[in-house]
């Protein structure tokens, strides 16, 4: 994702797509959010762990203001 490549026609998003319609669910895309946020990939990065590859604190403190943005 962070190298540009598409994936919305990647099998498993395709897959993920149609159980989101089936079920009258919606697919919250964290790639785009954070594509129109503007970040570096040094930004990117400091999102994870270096070790394990777990969001980081910063990487918490990101997702959590996704999904506040998307319950209100």
């Amino acid at each position: 994702i962070v190298s540009g490549e598409k994936y919305s026609s990647l099998p498993w998003y395709v897959d993920l797509e149609a159980a989101a319609g089936k079920y009258d669910a919606e697919v919250l895309d964290f790639a785009v959010y954070l594509k129109g946020k503007g970040l570096s990939r040094h930004d990117i990065a400091e999102m994870f762990l270096p070790c394990d590859g777990h969001y980081s604190e910063l990487g918490h403190s990101v997702i959590a203001e996704f999904l506040e943005d998307r319950v209100h």
